[in-house]
């Protein structure tokens, strides 16, 4: 799941990473990215980025989920910049 991203390539790669660890579905949460530049990145994956799901808002992704991990790029104040 890719919550509000930004570049395409990163859907892309993740599309590969699901494909490649047999993840399942790809869930995009209110993405704004190029999806031009998504399915370079996807190749082998295309499946995976073509059903891939996307919704708004995040409770709704969250749905039935028995686990969930997050990980971010923003800065803050308790990360070394």
């Amino acid at each position: 799941m890719l919550v509000r991203p930004r570049g395409g390539l990163n859907v892309g790669s993740v599309a590969r990473v699901a494909k490649n660890l047999a993840g399942g579905e790809l869930c995009i949460v209110a993405g704004e990215y190029d999806a031009a530049q998504a399915k370079l990145l996807a190749v082998p994956a295309a499946d995976v980025l073509v059903a891939r799901r996307e919704v708004s808002p995040l409770e709704e992704a969250l749905a039935g989920a028995g686990v969930v991990i997050g990980a971010t790029a923003r800065a803050g104040a308790y990360r070394d910049r």
